[in-house]
């Protein structure tokens, strides 16, 4: 469940910002419908840390939740807002106008 949350949220974050217009492949763009994509990746997230929740209950293991949620972490500050790393394919890198925006945010 979770590596589909990983493209549903990208293509989710990428059509905020207007990269992924001319991409067919977009799965926003091949539904037309942002909303569906969000709450979809995010009912792929639930879904997946569920049952990763079940399979740690079950093996008492809490190391397996641990590097999903590490996982999840690193892709979100890789490709989610405010922290985006990188803008989509065109390798301009924003940390630094995501942390002025903080910043600003915080004062």
């Amino acid at each position: 469940m979770v590596p589909f949350h990983s493209p549903c949220s990208n293509d989710a974050f990428d059509a905020t910002t207007g990269v992924d217009v001319t991409k067919p492949e977009s799965v926003v763009n091949l539904t037309g419908n942002w909303p569906l994509v969000f709450w979809l990746s995010i009912a792929f997230l639930v879904a997946g840390v569920s049952l990763m929740g079940r399979l740690v209950t079950a093996t008492g293991d809490g190391r397996i939740i641990a590097m999903l949620a590490l996982s999840i972490a690193c892709g979100y500050v890789y490709q989610g807002p405010p922290f985006r790393c990188v803008d989509s394919f065109k390798g301009t890198f924003q940390i630094h106008w995501n942390i002025l925006r903080l910043h600003l945010l915080i004062q």
